[in-house]
């Protein structure tokens, strides 16, 4: 994740067109809400997208 809004995320073209796909559509931020409208540059819109549509794994660092 990047958190740029031209580039929202770096080395997977997969995730890059899901997120242009769905950018403007509504995506729920948590289990129960809120909504919000998914902007490429709001980086837990993104993630709620992702954990929505795939599977996320954490990595610690």
């Amino acid at each position: 994740m990047t958190g740029q809004a031209d580039r929202p995320v770096a080395g997977s073209a997969r995730v890059r067109a899901l997120v242009e796909e769905c950018s403007g559509r509504l995506v729920l931020l948590g289990p129960l809400g809120p909504r919000r409208a998914l902007d490429p540059g709001d980086r837990r819109a993104v993630v709620a997208l992702l954990r929505q549509r795939t599977r996320v794994l954490e990595q610690r660092e």
